[in-house]
């Protein structure tokens, strides 16, 4: 599965915007507000249930796919669903005003990809969908959290189903990821190697038993999952979906926020793996705030080292140029293509908060005396 565009129009924050992607790494950077989170959840809401529908198409070439068909009407069902149990706007009519941009009275959005054209229409009191050249795409979306998730899947599925837990749809459906069996070989060979470096930093492989997972430090020690520092249990996270093949080549993973509550010495192995991924035929979605996780990628697309060249990174930056504006998209290849880097400006203007300090409390110079 693959997508290659995305047009908004008065959707949450976005007023016009258009998104071209990249078929390998994607890399969202933007303040808090302005609506990474959104495209991602956005996007996976229209691919997640993407997988085995087209798939009933190529397999029934008598199946009935006309605008008004049952098929048709299922599917658009399903993202509907996808979309209300991943942005939980408040029950009720009408349900989707929230994903509305603030003055306007509709909102559209349009996705292009290898599985054909999907755009939605929100209208306040329903979401209506309409899909063109349904063609059979590989591989399954994937979505990550920003909060991790491992140590808290067992029994979850079940609790979510009895509306006893307040999370979004897609903690639920990681959960269900988790659950698949392992792959007796990990194809291509490249995620199996990913794999194994990142079981390195971890400390050892992921296990599953019954419905908890360990971590083999040894091979007469296991480490439960909820033992294990945050940010080494959402690494673990992503070896288990390669090995369990949730992550395979021709998916896509949306990750939000990867460096949260992981120590920056991990960020370097969070920046190899996503772009280990993306040069697999993964299409990896990435939101972040971290100066060295996108300093990390952007250098090595500046030099063309192979491991960027096969990954294909794209940044994009989000902005508002002044507030309550509707958001902009900015576009480049590497960082220093974009006008706008909120990161960086941030951290010159720490800069000069402390050089600020500095000259406040430096104290006078023996010339300074004599003057």
């Amino acid at each position: 599965m693959r997508v290659d565009r995305l047009t908004l129009k008065d959707f949450t924050v976005f007023g016009q915007a258009d998104f071209e992607f990249s078929p390998g790494l994607n890399v969202l950077i933007g303040a808090n507000g302005t609506g990474k989170s959104h495209v991602l959840k956005l996007l996976y809401s229209i691919t997640r249930p993407m997988k085995g529908k087209s798939q009933t198409v190529r397999d029934n070439p008598d199946l009935d796919v006309g605008p008004h068909s049952a098929f048709r009407r299922l599917l658009g069902e399903n993202v509907r669903k996808a979309l209300e149990g991943t942005f939980r706007p408040e029950p009720g009519p009408p349900p989707f005003i929230s994903l509305i941009r603030h003055g306007a009275r509709s909102a559209e959005a349009t996705a292009y990809g290898d599985f054909g054209t999907a755009a939605i229409g929100f209208g306040g009191d329903d979401a209506t969908t309409n899909f063109q050249a349904l063609t059979p795409p590989k591989g399954l979306a994937i979505f990550v959290p920003a909060s991790e998730v491992l140590s808290i899947s067992p029994g979850f599925v079940a609790a979510y189903d009895r509306k006893e837990l307040s999370f979004d749809q897609t903690f639920c459906d990681l959960c269900m990821d988790f659950s698949a069996s392992l792959l007796r070989f990990v194809s291509p060979p490249a995620l199996g190697e990913l794999a194994a470096k990142i079981d390195g930093v971890v400390g050892g492989k992921t296990v599953l038993r019954g419905d908890k997972f360990y971590v083999a430090l040894s091979k007469d020690w296991s480490l439960e999952a909820p033992m294990l520092a945050e940010g080494l249990r959402k690494l673990a996270s992503i070896t288990h979906l390669i090995r369990n093949g949730s992550l395979i080549q021709g998916g896509v993973l949306y990750w939000d926020e990867p460096e949260a509550n992981m120590n920056p010495k991990l960020i370097p192995t969070v920046a190899h793996a996503l772009l280990a991924l993306a040069a697999a035929g993964i299409q990896v979605f990435v939101a972040t705030h971290d100066y060295l996780l996108t300093n990390e990628l952007s250098v090595v697309a500046e030099y063309g080292t192979p491991e960027a060249m096969a990954a294909k990174p794209r940044f994009f930056c989000l902005s508002h140029p002044r507030p309550h504006d509707p958001v902009q998209v900015e576009r480049g290849d590497t960082l220093a293509d974009l006008g706008h880097n909120p990161i960086l400006e941030e951290f010159a203007a720490h800069y000069d908060r402390e050089q600020a300090l500095f000259n406040e409390i430096q104290p006078p110079t023996a010339e300074g005396k004599n003057a």
